[in-house]
């Protein structure tokens, strides 16, 4: 599961929060159709898309979400 809202009144920004059980495939099409929804800028939160400490796990749908994330950051830096 995911939510999607505006950061605040008025914003020019929306967030989405998600889920760590999220499946790669069905998150990376919800976060392409939160991008093409709305021309507003998107702020992600992750959980364990990197490692903070040496033994930690990583979260493999949330790290790919980060590749996803920065490649439509260099297709449209406008966003």
């Amino acid at each position: 599961a995911f939510t999607i809202r505006d950061v605040k009144k008025d914003s020019t920004a929306r967030l989405m929060i998600v889920e760590e059980s999220e499946d790669t495939l069905a998150l990376a099409e919800k976060v392409i159709a939160a991008l093409t929804a709305s021309a507003a800028g998107l702020i992600v939160v992750t959980r364990r898309a990197w490692r903070v400490e040496e033994n930690e796990a990583l979260s493999a749908s949330h790290h790919a979400l980060w590749a996803l994330l920065r490649v439509a950051a260099n297709e449209q830096p406008e966003r």
